[in-house]
């Protein structure tokens, strides 16, 4: 888990680590996309396969209606994943239940949707691995 950017430290953590594959997080914003290009070329040119695009704070659902709202936009991350080639692995919601468990330092209740989507995510991302260490 890096912080946005491609500067020394990360650049120096990848020529001392041995990595299996990244992952790369973001939020649908246009200029956060920016930042994300980038660490995707230095993953590339380090030699990491990219295992796909996570699109953090997607939506935000309203429990009545289940109507799903897109206040960062919408479109931005399938693009940017259709043009580099990579999959789009997940949108997570925005979702107060999250913020709230992260900063007591709880899990998430079985019961919460967004946690089966944190489920779904790392099977996908267990399926991916394994792929990537077939050689396919």
């Amino acid at each position: 888990d890096f912080p946005p950017g491609t500067g020394d430290i990360h650049l120096t953590i990848l020529q001392k680590m041995s990595l299996s594959g990244a992952i790369l997080v973001t939020t649908p914003q246009e200029v956060a996309l920016l930042d994300v290009a980038k660490a995707h070329e230095m993953f590339l040119a380090m030699g990491v396969p990219i295992l796909g695009v996570v699109e953090n704070m997607s939506f935000f659902q309203e429990s009545e209606t289940s109507v799903k709202l897109f206040p960062f936009g919408r479109g931005h991350v399938e693009r940017f994943c259709l043009e580099k080639g990579l999959k789009r692995l997940i949108e997570l919601p925005l979702d107060a239940e999250i913020s709230h468990c992260c900063d007591k330092g709880l899990a998430l209740g079985v019961e919460n949707s967004s946690r089966r989507l944190f489920d779904k995510l790392a099977q996908d991302i267990q399926q991916v691995l394994m792929e990537v260490k077939a050689g396919g």
